[in-house]
């Protein structure tokens, strides 16, 4: 019999992407957690993963975790029950560590390390470093989105690497290069070569090194796929010159047309401790719509990728990267490379899953 997964939680884009690939493998019940007056529960059943909706007292993530999680506690046990074979707990935050302290040994804890939340401005520093350590002691497998935060927690946590597992980020089936796809009427007319990012000009891009990019005259039109803000046009005014196009806010489920648009991708990470660690879905966006791809080290991953259609340099060479790459001719790949989907890694992760709880 099928152990179905408790995920917890589903509430961002990344975990509700993974939680729906997980449940075309296997029964998923997706707990969505959110703060109330009352601890209340709402469950859907005509969702695929089942959806569950629960409200917890203000406070259950922080302050008073202690009294929220254990309302929390109470709805998981009551729902385990109810099913056929007994659940595995994934658990998708730090903040969950109560929870994990309270229902080890009645279910099985699956720990996914998203991100590094060490990094995250508010959440506390060394204090999350406590919380990853009580989960990850108490999880038969700790899943991590890249090599460096599983190499870290083996390193601080002690934790066995046998029950270990890296699962990056990934993309949904429609980046497909092979998929066709309509023209945005933004673009129209504009300039090519078309080169961009996917997403909004922040504080976590080397934003120097791409105003260079749009200053370069061999660049036809900039896209940035998403907003940017006032502070940031200020400090760099060639973001607001003629060759830019800033499409602002872009719901997630069309951001394939944008990155199918792009002749010329860019990944252009700061150096910091949270772009380090992290897993960037779009370097999986760009990998299967097939684009090259220009990526500044800033992130492990990225760097670690040995694509023939990735090209890594360093903040000072991208501009120059860029120049050589549209003289050559900038070619499309028609086919996307292998695992950078949901689906895959979603099934690479059930089989591990079982195969870490059948040797106990």
């Amino acid at each position: 019999m099928v152990a179905p997964i408790f995920f917890v939680d589903g509430n961002t884009i990344w975990h509700a992407r993974l939680a729906a690939a997980l449940a075309e493998f296997r029964p998923v019940f997706s707990f969505e957690v959110s703060s109330g007056l009352l601890p209340s529960l709402r469950r859907s059943n005509d969702s695929k993963p089942t959806r569950v909706s629960i409200s917890l007292p203000r406070g259950w993530a922080s302050s008073t975790a202690f009294i929220g999680q254990s309302f929390l506690h109470r709805f998981i046990r009551r729902a385990a029950e109810a099913c056929d074979a007994k659940p595995v707990l994934f658990l998708t935050s730090p903040a969950y560590a109560p929870l994990a302290s309270r229902i080890f040994g009645e279910l099985p804890i699956v720990s996914y390390t998203a991100d590094d939340y060490r990094s995250y401005v508010g959440w506390g520093g060394t204090a999350i470093a406590g919380k990853e350590r009580q989960i990850h002691q108490r999880s038969e497998l700790s899943v991590f989105v890249s090599d460096t935060l599983r190499e870290r927690a083996v390193r601080e946590f002690g934790i066995d690497p046998a029950r270990t597992f890296v699962s990056p980020n990934a993309t949904e089936r429609h980046f497909a290069a092979k998929d066709r796809y309509e023209p945005l009427p933004i673009l129209a007319g504009r300039p090519r070569p078309l080169v961009g990012v996917l997403g909004a000009l922040t504080e976590r891009l080397n934003l120097a090194s791409l105003a260079e990019v749009v200053s370069n005259e061999t660049v036809g039109t900039f896209l940035v796929a998403g907003p940017a803000s006032a502070s940031v046009l200020e400090q760099y005014p060639v973001f607001r010159s003629a060759k830019v196009v800033v499409a602002g806010q872009i719901d997630h489920s069309r951001m394939h047309e944008y990155a199918k648009a792009l002749d010329l991708a860019i990944i252009p990470y700061a150096r910091n401790e949270l772009n380090w660690h992290c897993s960037p879905m779009r370097l999986y966006d760009h990998l299967a719509s097939g684009v090259p791809i220009i990526s500044i080290r800033g992130c492990d991953q990225v760097d670690r990728c040995n694509h023939e259609g990735v090209h890594i340099v360093d903040e000072s060479g991208l501009k120059a990267k860029v120049e050589e790459l549209v003289a050559r001719g900038l070619q499309r790949s028609d086919t996307s490379p292998p695992e950078c989907f949901w689906d895959q890694r979603a099934k690479a992760l059930t089989n591990i899953i079982d195969m870490v709880l059948s040797a106990k």
